[in-house]
């Protein structure tokens, strides 16, 4: 891997105690040392955000995004595009919800990231020519 690159992973996951319970038992399997400190977090469905990082990679675990209510969830998953990494398969966010995402935070760092994913967009509509 590439030096000096962070893989950032952001993955919004339906807030219910059951889906919290299998975050933290999956994370807990990857990182044994971290178990008991998963697993005196609190579940509450609108706080629960949980932060790994672990050179080079960096993961949040969000319980809602910017842009969208947790009543969104649904929709915004029926919208994901399949992604392929190797011999596994995940679900994305699509282009317009990342997009709208950016433009609900309002940072200047999401604008050049908005652009970019304007002509990306635009590079796979035109694929299907």
């Amino acid at each position: 891997m590439p030096k000096d690159i962070i893989y950032d992973f952001d993955i919004w996951y339906r807030p219910t105690l059951s889906n919290f319970d299998k975050l933290t038992d999956a994370l807990s399997n990857i990182q044994p040392d971290n178990r008991s400190e998963l697993k005196s977090i609190v579940f509450h469905p609108e706080r629960c955000y949980i932060r790994i990082t672990e050179k080079p990679f960096k993961i949040e675990l969000l319980p809602q995004i910017a842009g969208y209510v947790r009543q969104d969830y649904s929709q915004v998953k029926e919208r994901a595009i399949s992604f392929r990494l190797n011999k596994h398969e995940a679900p994305v966010i699509s282009y317009e919800d990342l997009i709208q995402t950016k433009k609900s935070l309002g940072r200047d760092i999401d604008k050049n990231d908005i652009r970019g994913l304007e002509n990306a967009k635009k590079k796979e509509k035109n694929k299907g020519f």
